[in-house]
This record gives C-alpha cells, structure tokens and sequence, in this order.
C-alpha cells in the first residue's frame, strides 16, 4: 500500500501538466494567429492502412 501510495504522489503532478498542456494545445494555441497560419501550411497526415 505505501508503494501504490508514492506512486500516485509521483504521477499526479505528471497527469496534471499533460492535462493542462493538452488543454494549452487545443483551445489557446489555434487563437494565435502566426501559428494557425503556420500550421495550415502544413501536409495533412496520411495513416497508413
């Protein structure tokens, strides 16, 4: 119980700053708008099946 315990104490903050850093990414950076253009340019991404 005390290892599942340092674990969670570890990997919280780690969680929150993906989430926070997701939340960065979707929402506030296409409001920019040198990087929407920039990113417009870009090639769209093909998956390969």
């Amino acid at each position: 119980m005390e290892d599942l315990l340092i674990f969670l104490i570890i990997v919280t903050p780690f969680l929150g700053v993906l989430c926070i850093c997701g939340f960065v990414a979707d929402y506030i950076l296409p409001h920019i708008k040198p990087l929407e253009r920039w990113l417009e340019t870009l090639p769209q991404w093909e998956e390969d099946e």
